[in-house]
């Protein structure tokens, strides 16, 4: 009987060590897929959506002209004020390239990014992106939305009020586009509450990088 107890206290030592054998060996092969997925993202600029200047909607200007005159009045105001606020959202493009080490069922979630916004190559405001977003297998893409606030009066108030309007229609007016942005960025992925980042990305509308 005392053979048979210690052979039980043995195979159930042995399993336990099996156990934290293997769950040691899946939290190194995570770790590794974590950081190989993070590093293999690629990141492009997308649109920029519900661009608003001083409170007022510009996803329908096209010019200076389209402004009515109670339009004119607030950002006159508000650049006699030194304050513009421009508010939207840029669109970041995520995918998993064709690469070897991906596969078609190979997802990778970004959980954080951290961005410095430039516009005209001029460094603004900068932020964190703290929501999950998950990018599907090879090849396909996934949408980060981030949400930007800023006073285009502290950075191109040297442009004049004409300048600074033109810029605001340039990014998000009828024909608005991001190909004035560039989105430094870092972006990270969760494994067992240990962020994994990966190197600082230049993201541009022009290519996926």
């Amino acid at each position: 009987m005392k053979i048979f107890s210690r052979f039980r206290v043995f195979s159930v030592l042995l399993f336990v060590f099996i156990v934290g054998l293997l769950s040691q060996l899946n939290t190194g092969c995570s770790t590794i897929d974590a950081i190989s997925n993070i590093q293999r993202l690629q990141f492009k600029l997308g649109s920029i959506n519900n661009f608003s200047l001083a409170g007022i909607n510009l996803t329908n200007k096209n010019s200076i002209g389209d402004f009515s005159v109670t339009d004119i009045l607030a950002l006159t105001e508000g650049f006699a004020n030194n304050n513009l606020p421009a508010k939207f959202t840029l669109n970041v493009l995520a995918r998993n390239p064709n690469t070897p080490g991906g596969s078609q069922n190979t997802t990778s979630a970004v959980t954080r990014m951290d961005w410095k916004l430039l516009i005209d190559s001029k460094q603004t405001i900068s932020g964190i992106m703290d929501s999950k977003i998950t990018v599907p297998g090879t090849g396909q893409t996934a949408t980060i939305p981030i949400n930007m606030t800023l006073n285009l009066m502290d950075f191109f108030n040297s442009l004049g009020y004409e300048g600074v309007v033109k810029l605001a229609l340039a990014l998000g007016g009828v024909s608005g586009s991001p190909a004035r942005v560039t989105l430094k960025a870092i972006p990270a992925m969760e494994v067992f509450g240990i962020f994994f980042s990966g190197d600082e990305v230049t993201i541009v509308d022009k290519q996926f990088n």
